[in-house]
């Protein structure tokens, strides 16, 4: 259990984290891009081109056209390891089964995230209580074919943000945010140009909906809404063998501008600057003569979602733009054969990098896989590329389970 001020405790739970852990984000909810299953972990979290289970429900909705049958996924993991906090973590379940009556594969999802539990104090160090934060989000997803090489998919989901409910802020109770977005994908599985290599390019756009607010609608911020792009190639299989490449590119459709920006002031208007400590003081200059940095009050504007889509690109420039992407690669390699009486059975080893300029997040990623009959299990570890200064994520580990019938 953490003791927090209600103030740090919607700060760690809200800022701090997402922004060390993904691309520093002009939205809300962040834990949205929170990527699942271990099987793509381990491939640096480059999938949107493959999603070819039921977490293809939050990759990419399209790929569930290409599934027969029904298939389970679960997965847990102990996030952000390197914060040393036991009650943070992340959880994911999905399921997907064909209808052919519908003429496409049905899927239903839901992410949960638990942030712990946090003392909630006062200014004077009185304790008022205890806050459990968190957070989860409820999808349904259909995939169909447009033919037998293409298909769209669509996921919807209810978005809940439990951080500091029924606790007040200044005058007004912080309330839970909630929301509902959209997820549209499409998969097309198609062969390199003059070869019989097949080749899946992918594409999802995840999170379009309304902004989400909590103590103060006048307030609300936009979701994390995320363009995803990817490839896939099956470089080389045989009766056995099958080795697979993959590339993601993300990229987020938010854009919040400054719009207002003035001095802040005490209560006898003198200006008000941040000393060494983080501290408001009036005192221009610190002990040593050097100067405080000047406090403003800034207030930005938020495009609305679907103009976001547009604005968003290059707004600082393309060099910014760039830098601002997060870049997905990895490959796995699988021995697929026959166990005696318990039916077919498959090994897999996995890795990849991923990178994440604006975050400071790079890591190398690893993962295996073993699948016997209808039942896998998948593993992953992502371990950070710079030891002397880690991301929050580095040594992250993700277990899951799988059931295909």
């Amino acid at each position: 259990m953490k003791r927090l001020t209600l103030g740090a405790a919607v700060l760690t739970a809200m800022v701090i984290p997402w922004q060390q852990a993904h691309a520093v984000s002009e939205a809300a909810v962040i834990w949205l891009l929170i990527s699942p299953g271990s099987r793509p972990a381990g491939m640096g979290e480059a999938f949107v081109a493959l999603a070819d289970d039921a977490s293809a429900t939050w990759w990419n909705p399209a790929g569930l056209a290409f599934s027969e049958g029904r298939d389970v996924r679960i997965m847990h993991s102990d996030w952000l390891p390197a914060f040393n906090l036991d009650d943070i973590f992340f959880d994911f379940a999905a399921a997907s089964w064909r209808v052919e009556s519908l003429g496409g594969t049905v899927g239903a999802s839901v992410i949960y995230l638990n942030e712990g539990d946090q003392t909630h104090t006062n200014e004077a160090g009185d304790v008022l209580g205890v806050i459990t934060s968190k957070e989860y989000a409820l999808g349904l997803s259909y995939g169909t074919n447009l033919n037998p090489e293409l298909a769209l998919g669509l996921t919807g989901k209810l978005i809940v943000s439990d951080l500091a409910s029924g606790v007040e802020v200044g005058q007004q109770e912080a309330g839970t945010g909630i929301s509902f977005a959209v997820d549209l994908g499409m998969l097309w599985r198609t062969r390199v140009p003059m070869t019989d290599m097949p080749l899946n390019l992918g594409f999802n756009v995840a999170n379009i909906g309304p902004e989400i607010s909590y103590a103060d609608e006048a307030q609300a911020d936009p979701l994390p809404t995320n363009l995803k792009l990817g490839t896939a190639l099956q470089a080389y299989a045989d009766e056995h063998n099958e080795v697979n490449l993959v590339l993601d590119v993300n990229k987020q459709l938010v854009h919040k501008e400054l719009s207002s920006r003035t001095p802040k002031t005490d209560a006898n208007n003198a200006p008000l600057y941040w000393d060494n400590a983080g501290e408001l003081t009036t005192e221009q200059f610190d002990d040593d003569g050097n100067p405080n940095q000047l406090a403003y009050e800034t207030e930005y504007s938020t495009d609305p979602v679907f103009k976001a889509m547009f604005s968003s690109w290059a707004p600082d420039g393309l060099q910014k733009e760039l830098q601002s992407y997060v870049y997905n690669v990895g490959a796995e390699y699988w021995y697929k054969g026959e166990a005696g009486g318990l039916g077919k059975t498959a090994f897999g080893l996995r890795g990849g990098y991923l990178n994440d300029m604006s975050g400071s997040i790079k890591s190398y990623t690893l993962g295996m896989s073993l699948l016997v009959n209808m039942v896998s299990l998948d593993f992953s570890y992502e371990l950070s590329t710079d030891k002397d200064n880690p991301s929050p994520r580095d040594k992250t580990i993700r277990y899951s389970l799988g059931f295909t019938f």
